[in-house]
């Protein structure tokens, strides 16, 4: 199951890139909050640029607020027979 999460006991390489080292579940949970807090850090910055950029919306004018979707409105049978008698083709 932890080889799933991509967490599991085998060798890693060093800094140095040659010697394998095994990795005891403690480093594997520090390296894990380390990447988690990382993650963390990374998102909270993408939180503060989809603020500023929604403010700037907002000054700038340019919202959604009272735009509407054009839809149709499918005429009924009786509606076209209707516009048809009227002669309003």
């Amino acid at each position: 199951m932890d080889e799933e999460k991509g967490v599991t006991n085998e060798s890693v390489i060093n800094d140095d890139g040659n010697q394998p080292k095994e990795v005891s579940p403690i480093e594997q949970a520090n390296i894990a909050v380390k990447r988690m807090e990382e993650e963390n850090a990374r998102l909270e910055r993408n939180i503060a640029e989809l603020s500023n950029l929604r403010a700037a919306e907002l000054i700038g004018g340019r919202t959604n607020a009272g735009k509407q979707d054009e839809t149709q409105k499918e005429e009924t049978p009786r509606e076209y027979m209707k516009r048809v008698m009227s002669n309003q083709l």
